[in-house]
């Protein structure tokens, strides 16, 4: 389960993405690749 802390640790990546001028969506991998076509790259947030 994602807690409050876990979401508040991604503050930098987030950050980081929107100094970028990058758009990020951060959800469930099953839906945002049934949404591929709308991105140009899907990567996974974590690596494992």
């Amino acid at each position: 389960m994602t807690s409050v802390e876990d979401i508040a640790g991604l503050a930098p990546l987030v950050e980081a993405v929107l100094e970028y001028g990058s758009r990020c969506t951060i959800g469930n991998e099953q839906k945002i690749e049934e949404e591929h076509s709308r991105f140009n790259e899907v990567l996974p947030l974590f690596q494992s």
